[in-house]
């Protein structure tokens, strides 16, 4: 039982211990180690983003060759009806001239009444921007010195910093 009591308070103590360490304000790794320092200032740094959106863009076609035709047609059937109804010779040529126009306007619109439109569909993109946030320059005071760094996020009212320790080729004795 008491074997039980002093194992359990080893491994109770180990755990408060290692939860001490946990929040400290700096952890060990190889010759790094992390600290705490205040951040002074953020000042966003704003960009333009642009974003592409792929979409399908239709329209209608129709064949303006049949159009044509019902013209051509008409002005034709017209003409000939004119200079049917024309009384003399130089009537005739009136009657035969203003059955073409005649003739050639309702060909033209009896075309297009029986035209087959279809679409035509083309794929483009689409693009859109605006104004963004693209990061941050953060100002923050370690031991004393101000340093600024750029990060893509907001740190809040402290940041982590990486303070490494590895010999110099400096000075020597």
């Amino acid at each position: 039982m008491k074997k039980l009591i002093l194992i359990t308070s080893i491994v109770a103590s180990l755990g408060l211990v290692s939860a001490a360490n946990a929040r400290g304000d700096y952890r060990h790794y190889d010759n790094v180690r992390y600290e705490r320092a205040k951040v002074v200032h953020v000042e966003p740094i704003s960009g333009y983003s642009e974003s592409r959106y792929p979409r399908e863009r239709c329209y209608p076609v129709s064949s303006d060759r049949d159009r044509r035709k019902g013209s051509i047609v008409g002005a034709v059937v017209g003409s000939v009806v004119g200079y049917k109804l024309g009384g003399d010779r130089g009537e005739k040529r009136l009657g035969s001239v203003a059955g073409a126009v005649v003739g050639s306007a309702i060909g033209q619109s009896v075309a297009d009444k029986g035209r087959d439109t279809h679409y035509r569909c083309d794929r483009v993109e689409e693009r859109y921007g605006h104004a963004a946030i693209i990061g941050y320059n953060v100002t923050y005071k370690y031991k004393g010195q101000r340093y600024t760094t750029f990060m893509d996020y907001d740190p809040g009212r402290w940041i982590d910093v990486e303070v490494s320790v590895r010999p110099g080729r400096g000075y020597r004795h």
